[in-house]
Parts: C-alpha cells; sequence; structure tokens
C-alpha cells in the first residue's frame, strides 16, 4: 500500500494532517492536566485566557492577522477548559450523566 509523502498531499489531506495531530495533542494535554496537583491552578488560568483580550477596536469583516491569531488561543483556551472539566479529578468518582 503507497502512502501520500506529507509534502505532496494536497491541502485539504495537510489540513486534516494538522487537525489529527492537534486534537491528538489536545487530548493528551488535557489527560496529563486533569490528573496534576496543580489542576485548580491551571484550570484558573485557562479561564483568564479563554476571552480575547485584544485591542477595543471591533476587527471588523476581516480581523488583522493579529487579531485572528489571538482570537483563535482564546477559542483553543476554552475548548481546553472544556475538555478538562469534563474529566474527574484523580479519587472524584465518574457520574453518569
Amino acid at each position: 500500500m503507497a502512502t501520500t509523502r506529507p509534502e505532496n498531499a494536497t491541502t485539504e489531506a495537510r489540513l486534516a494532517r494538522i487537525e489529527g495531530m492537534q486534537l491528538a495533542q489536545r487530548r493528551l494535554l488535557v489527560r496529563l492536566c486533569a490528573g496534576s496537583p496543580i489542576r485548580p491552578e491551571i484550570e484558573a488560568w485557562l479561564a483568564d485566557r479563554s476571552a480575547f483580550q485584544g485591542g477595543d477596536e471591533d476587527p471588523g469583516l476581516l480581523p488583522s492577522p493579529e487579531f485572528a491569531l489571538q482570537a483563535a488561543m482564546a477559542e483553543e483556551f476554552r475548548r481546553l477548559a472544556a475538555a478538562l472539566a469534563d474529566l474527574p479529578a484523580p479519587g472524584r468518582p465518574v457520574t453518569a450523566d
């Protein structure tokens, strides 16, 4: 079975690969944070950064690259915080919803 080398893949395939790698890293990071003795501090840190704290001006229809980067980071911090909140702390029983 032939495999496509990343540098020869289509843009869509490259983006799918990057997204898959990011999801794997997010899942690993959340698991590590869930078992950390400083989990409350990590949760507070994520909460502080999950809202974009940029300038006061509206980014308009086409935000600047800097705004887009900061907004993407805030979105990822929200996703990490939500995923971490879904995992019980060590020693806390898992409850069924």
